[in-house]
């Protein structure tokens, strides 16, 4: 026994050895980014945005190099593949000095601000980077972990919560409310009704589908409620039959993170694989859904402006900032008060709080198109906190997302069921959060730990007494 620790010791040394100059190169490639920052070019340099390319490419080999991944559908792959579209795609790939605004509706913008905006995307992944890499893993945890300490939660209350939730949303229209938007150009507004079923279907979910890895992780031999995964299935493809990528993605994301991090890595090739499926079957349905046929379009590059659409945010909000100033958080409070139901529409009431200016997207399309806008033009994460905070922003609360992650990560992987919760709660989101505001993910954890408290309490205290 003491010479297998001391094995697994000496294996872990030499592993940390060899992350000495990945770590090296990383803060090299950071401290060059800052000096960047403050040399930038107040002009387009295509040079300048190769070279922000380079260091992204390099920073983010350096970081997977020190991480030492061996499953890859995680957070961090999803959240940076996503990133490094939406950072660098229009400012590397898609830039052409005779046709500068060919994205996001071909609106106008000062793109003079594209190095700043380039250079920031840098900045703003290596910070997530040294923010996930102070998370200190003890290498022999796995091993000593004893579940046989930990109970089981009996989910069979909150399953039936779900699967009752599901068939409601599908009763009231959900589902014939999106794809009427989305098929016939129905504009009419959200139901009240619709939302709060669909907001209470995606946490029940969430916390459900932890609860039921968190069991079989303890418990080996704990087999998976059917009628749950069945419930969850048929409404993601109702929702992709429907058109609405967001909420089905939410739902299959926590499966597939948790058990992928549990019970089968996801190498390299097949993360490739994978994330070239998706993005070519996401793509289908966005043609599909408003009629367009996918073989009409031409250009593949067409698959990759879709997703451009949130970059001009970036250089958008810096035009605000020039005009306005920082709203020093301002922007970002929306997904705090959303937590409470209903709190939005009584600080408006009570104290006249405008709604258009407590979320990034609203500010900047308000900010573009005026106060009635025809289209939303959305937002991107560092959009949302340059907007508030500037530069430090972007520093500090990166660093603070990357550690967020993967400290919940790791003690998801050991066993603890609130972090099991926070983790599954921030993949259902790993896909939007780069095309949202930084604190969108906020209500989701809050509530879908309340509702993990619950149901432990109620399975302790209900189901332990009647066995």
């Amino acid at each position: 026994m003491e010479q297998s620790i001391l094995t697994g010791v000496n294996e872990y040394l030499d592993r940390e050895n060899k992350k000495f100059y990945p770590k090296l190169i990383l803060l090299l490639s950071t401290v060059c980014s800052v000096i960047m920052y403050i040399a930038r070019p107040h002009e387009v340099v295509m040079l300048f945005n190769y070279f922000c390319f380079a260091l992204f490419l390099t920073s983010t080999y350096c970081y997977y190099s020190i991480k030492e991944k061996k499953n890859f559908l995680d957070f961090d792959t999803i959240f940076i593949l996503l990133y490094a579209v939406i950072g660098f795609a229009y400012s590397v790939f898609i830039y052409d000095v005779n046709e500068p605004f060919s994205i996001a509706f071909s609106l106008s913008f000062d793109v003079n601000f594209i190095p700043t905006g380039t250079i920031l995307f840098v900045i703003g992944i290596q910070s997530y980077f040294w923010g996930s890499l102070i998370v200190r893993e003890k290498p022999l945890a796995h091993k000593q972990l004893d579940l046989t300490t930990l109970k089981p939660i009996n989910n069979t209350l909150f399953s039936a919560i779900v699967i009752l939730l599901s068939v409601t949303f599908v009763l009231s229209g959900g589902v014939q409310y999106y794809r009427s938007i989305y098929f016939y150009n129905n504009t009419a507004p959200e139901t009240g009704l619709t939302l709060q079923i669909m907001s209470l279907l995606h946490s029940f979910a969430v916390t459900a589908i932890a609860t039921e890895f968190y069991n079989k992780v303890i418990d080996k031999s704990y087999r998976l409620n059917p009628l749950l995964v069945v419930a969850i299935t048929i409404i993601i493809f109702l929702m992709l039959y429907a058109g609405n990528r967001t909420l089905s993605s939410q739902l299959a994301l926590p499966i597939l993170g948790l058990y992928t991090m549990f019970f089968k890595d996801i190498g390299k090739l097949k993360i490739f694989l994978f994330a070239l499926i998706a993005t070519l079957f996401m793509w289908m349905i966005q043609f599909s859904r408003v009629g367009a046929s996918v073989e009409s379009v031409q250009n593949g590059a067409e698959i990759i402006r879709d997703l451009t659409i949130p970059t001009r945010s970036t250089y958008s909000c810096m035009e605000y900032i020039q005009q306005y100033g920082y709203t020093f958080g301002m922007n970002m409070i929306g997904g705090i008060i959303g937590v409470v139901p209903s709190l939005e529409r009584y600080l408006v009431l009570l104290f006249g709080l405008d709604p258009r200016s407590i979320g990034s997207a609203e500010v900047l399309t308000d900010f573009t198109l005026g106060p009635d806008p025809f289209v939303g033009l959305g937002t991107n994460i560092i959009a949302d906190i340059f907007l508030s905070f500037g530069f430090f922003g972007v520093l500090f609360l990166m660093f603070f997302l990357g550690y967020f992650v993967n400290v919940n990560h790791y003690k998801a992987k050991l066993a603890n069921y609130y972090s099991i919760i926070i983790y599954a709660s921030m993949m259902s989101y790993s896909v939007f959060l780069v095309r949202s505001t930084y604190t969108h993910p906020f209500r989701l954890i809050v509530w879908s730990l309340i509702l993990g408290v619950l149901n432990k309490s109620i399975s302790q205290k209900l189901f332990d007494k009647s066995e």
